[in-house]
């Protein structure tokens, strides 16, 4: 095929494909973009009537029961008595 014979410049016609497979791209993402969305709409209505799954914590792994020391009782010492200075 000879691109010369053709009303319009190759660069005009590079153009041309460029703006339509463009608008097509977006078109195409568009669509399923939306055809997601309303999926996942439609999960939420009929999700209404179900009881919600319970969500696993996402905190740090629990650590084991350590049973506390037992402090030793402090050796009984003398109250002082003070004597304000004034």
């Amino acid at each position: 095929m000879d691109l010369s014979s053709l009303p319009i410049s190759p660069t005009e016609l590079y153009e041309l494909i460029a703006v339509v497979g463009g608008v097509g791209v977006t078109g195409a993402l568009g669509v399923l973009f939306v055809r997601r969305a309303r999926a996942a709409r439609q999960r939420q209505i009929d999700a209404v009537d179900e009881v919600p799954a319970a969500l696993p914590r996402q905190g740090a792994p629990k650590a084991k029961a350590v049973k506390p020391k037992p402090e030793p009782e402090p050796e009984a010492v003398p109250a002082r008595t003070t004597r304000l200075l004034r």
